[in-house]
């Protein structure tokens, strides 16, 4: 069991707290984004995803299991993003030559 803290250390402990709290409050007012970190566009974040999974597919291709790199290459030829869809596209032209072959 913890002991009590005496009422004067938990009134300053308290006290320092809600200062910090107002000090903070105040600087948020002041600068409403200073505490708000800057968010990716979701084009960005988008991209970066289906560059992953671009990856991936290429590395699943290689070790063989063209199941699974045909699955993500669609994946990425379906998103919004066309960046990629050329890419995706010579992935897939590469797994059916090597099944067909």
């Amino acid at each position: 069991m913890i002991p009590d803290m005496p009422a004067e250390a938990s009134n300053a402990k308290t006290s320092a707290l809600g200062a910090r709290q107002a000090e903070n409050s105040a600087e948020l007012v002041a600068n409403p984004r200073a505490e708000q970190p800057a968010q990716p566009s979701p084009r960005v974040g988008r991209t970066k995803v289906d560059r992953q999974k671009l990856d991936l597919a290429s590395v699943y291709m290689t070790m063989g299991d063209l199941t699974t790199a045909k699955i993500l290459a669609k994946e990425i030829l379906a998103s919004p993003m066309t960046d990629l869809h050329a890419e995706a596209q010579g992935i897939l032209q590469s797994i059916e030559e090597i099944e067909s072959a």
